[in-house]
């Protein structure tokens, strides 16, 4: 198992193996609703591995000029970077969690 492993590390990328170690854990029995990681693995492609997975992604995003498509409060698709998804879908909207 451990040379697997080893192999696995030295011939693939962090987010191949990211998503084969999540696969395995949802395939062991696993339950997981969400996915958070922070923001090295912050990309479309883990966006979409989630996706695919059925979790739903938290992730860090890079500080960038990547634009994300949202739907604002009236139901209008529209184009945000990272600075500017946060002020609107985050921001304000913490809640405490019991424990």
């Amino acid at each position: 198992m451990a040379q697997a492993r080893y192999v696995e590390a030295s011939t693939h990328d962090k987010l191949s193996m990211a998503q084969a170690m999540m696969a395995r854990a949802i395939a062991n029995g696993v339950q997981a609703q969400s996915l958070v990681a922070d923001a090295w693995f912050g990309s479309k492609r883990m966006i979409d591995m989630a996706f695919s997975l059925g979790v739903c992604a938290i992730l860090r995003m890079n500080k960038g000029k990547l634009k994300y498509r949202a739907v604002s409060d009236k139901g209008k698709e529209i184009e945000l970077d990272a600075r500017e998804l946060y002020a609107q879908a985050v921001r304000g909207q913490w809640r405490k969690v019991q424990g």
